[in-house]
């Protein structure tokens, strides 16, 4: 199904967030966590936040609103 949401990380480059205090995580992590956003939305900024006692890195998503999905 096709829901017109697109995945924030595009242009943003691979940030991976899972796993966390691995002993082999520096070698192999993966981007498992996705931020999707319909087209009235427009990543500002996106990047891994530092760990919160999970075994995932949170995303931090700076989103702001596209100049024509604003009402008038």
């Amino acid at each position: 199904m096709d829901y017109g949401l697109k995945d924030t990380e595009y242009g943003f480059g691979i940030q991976p967030t899972y796993p966390v205090n691995r002993p082999w995580s520096w070698l192999k992590r993966i981007p498992i966590d996705h931020c999707l956003v319909s087209s009235r939305f427009v990543a500002l900024n996106r990047e891994t936040g530092p760990s919160v006692n999970s075994d995932h890195y949170p995303l931090l998503v700076e989103l702001g609103l596209m100049p024509d999905a604003v009402k008038k």
